[in-house]
């Protein structure tokens, strides 16, 4: 049986600073130990008191500042922005018809943008190589097809076990550039600002009274892979058949996104959202092998070191991006838009106002464009959101 952590390490953890192996190992632990999680749990909660009762400051450095700013107008923070700079969203559905507050005011608006930035996120760890130069310092790689990798319920509960925190690999990215988003007031309008054309459903529910439109600004992210903390992950799940280079983690990786298009059609009972734009451009480091990068994912997946390297060995690693999801669960499902693998999302959620919604998202990629489409309504409305985005050809 494993020797049970102190107070001193207990609370080093909660504080992130341990070094990244132990980090991991103690992750784990609490994962199996029940009298650990249960002390950390209280002193989680004594810091938590004590940050209550002390006086936040009034004005915080211009740096943090600017960046909280931008996390709460792009919602950053979905994926890597830590507590103290802006709450975490919750991410169940989210609710859009309390009040039926329009979406670009709603916590909606988070899962949206959560999902598009999840997804350049994904595709940069998911590392898709394409041809090394020799005289090239970055390797750039964008998006051009997805391909969905089923993940089973026995890996995703031993990944779940691992209780490993994201941060310990990928540094909390950094915006570098400002960004700001427009309101315009059509779908054409939306096109001319951003260079390509803007695809509008043309099945759409009955009785709509509000539509908008909003272009969002291009914006570049940086961010550092913490290569010591992928290799403890490797060795806690046994994967010693691949190796991680020094070279992953000795330049930051950068995604540049291109201007985006939200638009949102409404009305008292439900809310269709799409969000659409170019796949962001992603510059790796040099002297990385990617497409063992790729296998390393479809390990990590579950995969055999057979199946990873004959799955791998099939994928055209130049434009594709691998995404994993639980093939167990029947909320969320692979399915097609116009021709296209695309995966579809489920779920219900108790609104403010008393009433369930029903809420469906589908992510789908035609060439170098992404799509996510939301549709929330109420139970007593059925809204076919498959139909909705095969209505966008």
């Amino acid at each position: 049986m494993t020797e049970c952590y102190d107070e001193r390490q207990l609370r080093a953890y909660l504080d992130d600073a341990l070094p990244t192996p132990e980090q991991l190992r103690l992750n784990t632990h609490l994962g199996n130990c029940s009298h650990c999680h249960a002390r950390l749990d209280e002193l989680r909660e004594q810091m938590q008191q004590v940050h209550a009762l002390l006086a936040e400051p009034i004005t915080p450095p211009d740096a943090y500042g600017a960046l909280t700013r931008f996390q709460q107008r792009h919602l950053w923070n979905t994926v890597g922005a830590s507590a103290e700079a802006v709450p975490a969203p919750d991410t169940s559905w989210s609710t859009i018809m309390s009040t039926k507050t329009p979406f670009w005011n709603s916590p909606a608006r988070r899962i949206i943008v959560a999902v598009v930035a999840l997804v350049a996120l994904v595709g940069v760890l998911m590392l898709p190589p394409v041809q090394t130069l020799a005289d090239q310092l970055l390797q750039i790689f964008r998006v051009q097809q997805v391909v969905f990798v089923p993940i089973s319920q026995e890996r995703m509960d031993e990944l779940e076990n691992l209780n490993f925190d994201g941060n310990l690999f990928v540094s909390e990215p950094t915006v570098l550039n400002e960004s700001e988003e427009v309101e315009v007031a059509s779908a054409a309008e939306a096109a001319a600002a951003v260079g390509y054309p803007v695809r509008e459903p043309s099945s759409l529910p009955v009785g709509i009274t509000e539509t908008e439109f909003r272009v969002y600004d291009d914006m570049l992210v940086e961010f550092q892979v913490d290569v010591v903390g992928v290799r403890s992950l490797l060795d806690l799940l046994n994967i010693t058949d691949v190796e991680i280079p020094d070279a992953l983690g000795e330049q930051p990786v950068q995604a540049a996104f291109e201007p985006m298009v939200g638009s949102s059609y409404a009305n008292e009972s439900y809310e269709v959202v799409v969000m659409q734009g170019r796949s962001p451009e992603l510059s790796l480091p040099e002297g990385v092998d990617l497409r063992q990068m790729g296998t390393v994912l479809l390990r990590v997946l579950g995969m055999s070191p057979e199946q990873a390297s004959e799955m791998a060995n099939t994928i055209d690693w130049n434009s594709t991006l691998v995404v994993p999801f639980p093939q167990d669960i029947s909320d969320v499902q692979q399915v097609q838009v116009n021709g296209k693998p695309a995966l579809l999302m489920t779920g219900n959620n108790l609104s403010e106002g008393g009433s369930y919604t029903e809420d469906v998202q589908i992510y789908w990629q035609d060439g170098d464009t992404f799509f996510v489409l939301l549709v929330s309504s109420l139970d007593t409305e059925i809204i076919d959101a498959l139909s909705i985005a095969e209505s966008m050809y």
